[in-house]
């Protein structure tokens, strides 16, 4: 991804999609921070319209516990984010994981982005208050929690009506 200039276009997104919410936290934009996870070598799962990224979902494995899945970035264009974008994207990404072992998925969350709040929830993740910093929320979940949840079934329910339309 580094040497395809993806990372650019990744770090450009980034800065624009998450400015609002970063600024409503007090927390200016990490870019450093933010190419040094590139260099990581994450997954990407990434949504293009005309070759522009209009969303991307980016998970590894934590860094803390081998055994946990962390989803570092979901990413959408405000035009599409009640789009069938981000299901898509959780549907890609629950594909791949299938095949992996892990025994949870983390992430964190912005305290003020409520959106991506009640969408985790959704999900069966259960919130706390990060020891990273006080403009965040630590989030997770168990595999068999989030393979269950309410969040699940509504992206099965999506990928099944795909199959059968087709």
């Amino acid at each position: 991804m580094i040497r395809s200039g993806l990372d650019d276009q990744i770090i450009d997104f980034d800065r624009i999609n998450m400015g609002q919410i970063l600024e409503e936290s007090g927390i200016p934009f990490p870019e450093e921070k933010r190419r040094q996870g590139l260099y990581l070598d994450p997954t990407f799962i990434i949504a293009f319209q005309n070759r522009k990224i209009i969303g991307y979902l980016e998970y590894t494995h934590s860094r803390d516990d081998e055994t946990c899945i962390y989803i570092s970035s979901v990413q959408i264009i405000s035009g599409f984010r009640n789009s069938e974008v981000l299901i898509s994207l959780i549907d890609n990404a629950r594909k791949q994981l299938l095949v992996d072992s892990f025994r949870a998925v983390k992430t964190h969350v912005q305290k003020t982005n409520n959106r991506a709040i009640k969408l985790i929830k959704k999900f069966g993740f259960e919130l706390k208050n990060s020891q990273q910093d006080n403009a965040s929320l630590e989030a997770i979940v168990p595999r068999k929690v989030i393979e269950k949840s309410k969040g699940m079934a509504i992206v099965e329910k999506w990928h099944n009506n795909r199959i059968n339309s087709n």
